[in-house]
């Protein structure tokens, strides 16, 4: 399991969680949610629910799954946060890897359009797939790996964020080693 973790302020804070089989190299977004002006203390409770969350799951489908693997990648902005999840909270935080986003989105989309990343049908994720919309070459009308300004996604950064250390552990060459403390930023 992956949990991804992007911070606003200003906009929304977004957590997720994706269950892998890296074998079939397939994963499953298991709980996601959106959620807008909070503290650190609701960020970290809300952290904490979706880990409880995910600890049933897991107990139900594996018990002999050893949870001190999971681990959240979270945003770099707010390094504060990451430190306290870690230190205070004894949360797994890391900081995710974010070298090549616009690469790394482009991944994301291959693996999401194809279905080996299933996403809930009616969350989050696929309400921002919706309304997410990507810049054309003027040109050549193609499709271009980069946001255009018409809508800012928040909890698709977060699964950005938890799919990019899947996509390192699986072999695919977008992927990134998320820095092994909190306080080490890739950029």
């Amino acid at each position: 399991m992956y949990g991804g973790c992007d911070f606003g302020f200003s906009d929304f804070n977004g957590i997720v969680t994706i269950a892998t089989n890296k074998a079939q190299k397939r994963s499953y977004v298991i709980y996601e949610d959106k959620f807008n002006k909070a503290s650190i203390s609701e960020i970290v409770t809300r952290i904490q629910k979706m880990m409880e969350y995910c600890k049933q799951f897991m107990m139900k489908r594996n018990p002999n799954y050893n949870l001190s693997r999971y681990t959240i990648y979270c945003d770099t902005n707010e390094q504060s946060i990451s430190y306290e999840l870690f230190n205070t909270y004894h949360i797994n935080a890391r900081n995710a890897y974010k070298s090549d986003k616009m690469m790394a989105i482009a991944q994301l989309a291959e693996e999401l359009r194809t279905g080996r990343i299933l996403t809930p049908k009616d969350g989050y994720i696929a309400d921002e797939i919706a309304k997410t919309v990507y810049k054309r070459d003027p040109a050549t009308d193609d499709i271009l790996p980069e946001l255009d300004d018409v809508f800012h996604p928040d909890i698709m950064d977060a699964l950005l964020y938890a799919s990019r250390q899947y996509f390192y552990d699986i072999g695919y060459d977008l992927g990134g080693e998320a820095a092994t403390n909190w306080n080490t930023t890739n950029k």
